[in-house]
């Protein structure tokens, strides 16, 4: 599997992302204008301050993506060793694997990839591991066949 390809549908999808819950702050504050215009009182101070709460909430989400995307281009893509560490290529008989962020199934070159943690439980097992070792994990047996 291509690295680069891979690392670029990650952060695509990582901007995605983004920009959706970008989208979702941008209605908060229209929606906070509009009810500036129309309420007075009580009733206006609560939801003016729950929808501050509300767009706080998903500027940090959007902050800790912004830190995935810049964790990400920083990957190497040249590294080609035959130990797993950060940005390995996994392939297992079930599954493929990149050690990256924990962001879950991605589709790169129309097969499923799951982007998982060097600090996941897993991931933990993969590093230092080389191709025909197995981890174990869940009671599942995943034998590493291939590492990019």
């Amino acid at each position: 599997m291509n690295k680069v390809a891979l690392q670029k549908t990650l952060i695509a999808a990582l901007t995605e992302k983004r920009t959706y819950f970008q989208t979702l702050i941008d209605g908060i504050v229209a929606e906070m204008a509009d009810n500036a215009k129309s309420s007075a009182g009580d009733k206006h101070e609560t939801s003016t301050s729950m929808a501050q709460n509300e767009q706080e909430k998903i500027g940090q989400q959007i902050f800790e993506l912004e830190k995935q995307i810049e964790l990400v281009k920083r990957i190497s893509v040249d590294n080609q060793s035959k130990i797993i560490g950060l940005g390995s290529v996994i392939k297992t008989l079930e599954n493929t694997f990149y050690l990256s962020i924990g962001f879950g199934k991605i589709i790169c070159d129309n097969k499923p990839v799951l982007c998982i943690s060097p600090n996941a439980p897993l991931g933990k097992l993969f590093i230092g591991k080389s191709k025909n070792d197995s981890v174990v994990f869940n009671q599942q047996v995943h034998k590493i066949c291939a590492i990019d």
